[in-house]
């Protein structure tokens, strides 16, 4: 076992950036809830000028693509959580060690 700062410094670094990276699926998580409202604000506005059969064959094909989004988003946040929580984990485990082998050696590091 040896001087871990390194590995600490990079877990740090994957956590600041999986962490910026859970913010823009949040935000494509929002913009895609308001992309749902605003297309069926848009099939109710268009309900005269087409046919009940198109308006709801629209609000059907919409859903079902929305649909598709939302779960991949969904899933994709919830995989970047485990893994932010992961690396906090090894972040944790990273810094026992190097306090360890700092105090063994008598030079430390923060």
């Amino acid at each position: 076992m040896g001087c871990r700062c390194n590995d600490i410094s990079d877990c740090k670094n994957d956590i600041e950036v999986l962490g910026t990276g859970k913010g823009y699926i949040k935000e494509l998580i929002e913009l895609d809830q308001e992309g749902e409202e605003k297309l069926n604000l848009l099939a109710n506005l268009c309900e005269a000028t087409f046919t009940a059969d198109n308006i709801d064959g629209l609000k059907s094909e919409e859903k079902k693509l929305n649909d598709i989004l939302a779960e991949t988003l969904s899933d994709l946040k919830i995989r970047v959580e485990r893994k932010i929580d992961d690396l906090r984990d090894e972040l944790t485990h990273l810094k026992r060690e190097d306090k360890h082998y700092h105090e063994r050696h008598h030079h430390n590091h923060d």
